[in-house]
């Protein structure tokens, strides 16, 4: 009997301690996903999006192939985020390296052009003392017209030199402002005009998380909000989707919050059951996908926005950070953005 406990105890400990090493490497990995380099807003976000396919495929994992599988899937995504990491930064070094030979070749550029003219000038002026002390006119005259017309060569010549110098060197200037501003995307939070409605959201979503509570997400995108810009005025636009947002708050049950998350998205924090949500989705992408008429200048416009909608549900006790990056996934998922 004491045998048969001491085995007993034995496997209870391992089981544990398997639960426990599944665990600890899945919030390793939810780890990586939270502490990502932020370079580039749509591959960091397809990086997440795998590394939570591998925390579920990990938490459902039954057998030693299937943890294998996981762990070879793991060093395939870290490998592959490290190339395109490093493929970018090469590439900003190869822009900041063209940028200085840019400067560089401004600058010798510059000198060297004044160099020259200061040298043709000084010959130009030594050439004209020496026709000055003739007596001869026409001497004179040919003389004073060949030196101009050297000197205006001379500086023509510098300022072409010069043109094409700061040509390049604004070219450069640009890549490396794109490339700025690029990074600055990727990282940068929602304009003024868009803040106080996330922040708003957000509250909701922190004080239900709080309180314990399980709750929906409904988020509800419009796909062809940057084709109808070029059919329609922003005003016009504008006005839509404000009309838009009423639709959403009246075709929603209950107390649910509602606030545009981005210029094309929309978000709903509903405190009702992940079933009920999910349906209540469908219907709101029905009602939402109807045409809008917005009036302007006396004019009738018609806005027919394409719609996709989902739910995001968060379960008591779920990491808030986490869900914040299932929203992100989900609105990347319904705009249709692929690597």
């Amino acid at each position: 009997m004491i045998s048969i406990r001491k085995t007993a105890n034995e496997l209870e400990r391992l089981e544990e301690f398997g639960q426990s090493a599944l665990t600890c490497y899945s919030q390793a990995i939810g780890s990586i996903d939270r502490y990502a380099i932020e370079f580039n807003a749509e591959q960091v976000a397809h990086f997440r999006a795998q590394l939570q396919v591998l925390i579920q495929q990990l938490r459902g994992a039954g057998s030693t192939e299937q943890l294998k599988s996981v762990q070879a899937s793991f060093d395939t995504e870290l490998k592959e985020f490290q190339r395109r990491l490093r493929d970018h930064l090469e590439r900003l070094r190869r822009e900041v390296a063209g940028a200085t030979a840019a400067v560089e070749t401004f600058t010798s550029s510059f000198n060297q052009s004044g160099s020259d003219l200061e040298v043709g000038v000084k010959r130009q002026l030594q050439h004209l003392n020496k026709v000055a002390a003739s007596d001869d006119i026409k001497e004179i005259r040919g003389g004073i017209q060949t030196a101009t017309a050297k000197i205006t060569a001379d500086i023509e010549q510098m300022r072409s030199c010069n043109q094409v110098a700061i040509v390049q060197l604004k070219d450069e200037i640009r890549l490396l402002h794109q490339e700025i501003q690029g990074m600055q995307r990727s990282q940068r939070p929602p304009n003024e005009e868009q803040a106080p409605a996330r922040q708003h959201l957000n509250s909701r979503m922190e004080e239900l998380a709080r309180r314990g509570k399980p709750f929906s997400v409904l988020l509800a995108v419009v796909k062809n909000l940057e084709g109808l810009l070029n059919c329609h005025s922003p005003k016009v636009l504008e006005s839509g989707l404000n009309t838009f947002k009423m639709r959403l708050e009246n075709k929603l049950p209950g107390t649910a919050t509602v606030g545009r998350w981005n210029k094309d998205q929309f978000a709903a924090v509903l405190d009702i059951e992940r079933t009920l949500a999910i349906a209540t989705s469908r219907d709101v992408m029905q009602t939402l996908s109807k045409p809008i008429v917005e009036e302007a200048d006396g004019t009738l416009h018609t806005l027919n926005f394409e719609v996709a909608t989902g739910v995001v549900d968060f379960k008591t006790g779920a990491d808030p950070r986490e869900f914040q990056t299932k929203i992100a996934q989900l609105l990347g998922a319904l705009a249709g953005r692929t690597e």
